[in-house]
């Protein structure tokens, strides 16, 4: 008797288990499934450098829209290899702005948005870094955003426009 009761508590533990990783693994997809959006063009410099800084790739991930994009950049956008380069170019800011490969790197502002074509809205970004002696090193970036009925998502693939910084 005893010995069943504690097969029936072994299987029930087991049970409760399984149900409990069942459970995490359900969560952790379900989060790389989110489809989030940004409310506005200005907003998502703000969020996007966020999750840079933190390199929460897998939030800034459910940002991109990735509709008709190949498994291979998919792939890299979830694992955040799309946002980091590995290698130093030979010219490179002080600053590290070469590390970030998109959207933009960190420090960057919201300057304005344009729209390209329908639903499809150019953000344009600046950083002004003081030299001393009143001078001022301006940079500029841009990268584009697709709009929906539900807000604006990154788009992956364009005609990427290096960083300048003048």
């Amino acid at each position: 008797m005893v010995r069943t009761e504690n097969l029936i508590n072994l299987k029930f533990i087991i049970l409760k288990n399984l149900l409990l990783l069942i459970c995490i693994i359900l969560n952790s997809f379900t989060a790389q499934l989110q489809n989030l959006f940004f409310p506005s063009p200005e907003k998502s410099v703000e969020i996007i450098t966020q999750l840079l800084k933190s390199e929460n790739w897998s939030t800034l991930s459910n940002y991109y829209y990735t509709i008709g994009v190949n498994q291979e950049l998919i792939d890299s956008i979830m694992s955040g290899e799309y946002f980091l380069r590995r290698e130093m170019p030979e010219v490179a800011h002080p600053a590290g702005f070469w590390k970030y490969r998109h959207p933009f790197p960190p420090g960057f502002n919201y300057s304005s948005h344009e729209k390209i074509k329908e639903n499809l809205i150019k953000v344009n970004l600046i950083i002004e870094i003081d030299q001393g002696e009143g001078l001022t090193q301006v940079g500029k970036a841009s990268f584009l955003l697709k709009k929906f009925h539900e807000g604006y998502k990154i788009l992956p693939e364009q005609p990427q426009e290096e960083t300048r910084i003048n």
